[in-house]
């Protein structure tokens, strides 16, 4: 996933967490808060979120450096990356190939993983809003857009993206 998505998620995601801490606001308030907008909105949520977002991009680069030592140890006839733009994008053509990659039938349950998710699982998964999805949101894959700019990533990070994107020279992992 592209690390500015995922710093987003987190960012608005801690900020939702934060609100409701503040409870003693009230619900209402608290949700109004959380959601603000306008100058006060945005000056008030930058604050706040700043660090968190730093956090975001720091977690993202960790989990894919690790994620990418491992691929770079693996035979590259074995490696298929499907990034989570491209799955929300066209969700069954990708996982269709990731079907056949894999030599399985194509089931589509696929498409509704929310449905078909053991409970054990789902708590450690990371949204733990997966149970409330009714389809699969494209408009997902690029939400991010309207509030960051790549401008904002640091040299490890467009390094470490560089190197997911077009793999590690010939050897690198393939795209399905």
């Amino acid at each position: 996933r592209h690390p500015l998505g995922v710093a987003n998620s987190w960012v608005e995601r801690r900020r939702a967490r934060r609100w409701r801490k503040l409870g003693r606001l009230g619900k209402a308030a608290a949700a109004r808060l959380a959601r603000a907008h306008g100058a006060f909105g945005n000056w008030l949520n930058h604050r706040l979120d700043d660090r968190a977002f730093e956090a975001a991009l720091a977690r993202w680069c960790l989990a894919n450096e690790t994620i990418a030592d491992f691929i770079a140890q693996v035979p590259a006839n074995r490696v298929s990356v499907v990034t989570y733009e491209d799955l929300l994008r066209s969700p069954e053509p990708t996982l269709s190939e990731v079907a056949t990659r894999l030599g399985i039938a194509f089931e589509p349950a696929m498409l509704e993983p929310w449905k078909h998710l053991p409970s054990a699982l789902a708590a450690g998964i990371g949204d733990e809003r997966i149970r409330s999805h009714a389809a699969i949101e494209t408009a997902r894959a690029d939400s991010w857009r309207d509030r960051l700019n790549e401008s904002r990533l640091d040299s490890r990070t467009r390094a470490l993206m560089e190197k997911l994107t077009h793999g590690q020279g010939a050897g690198g992992p393939t795209r399905s």
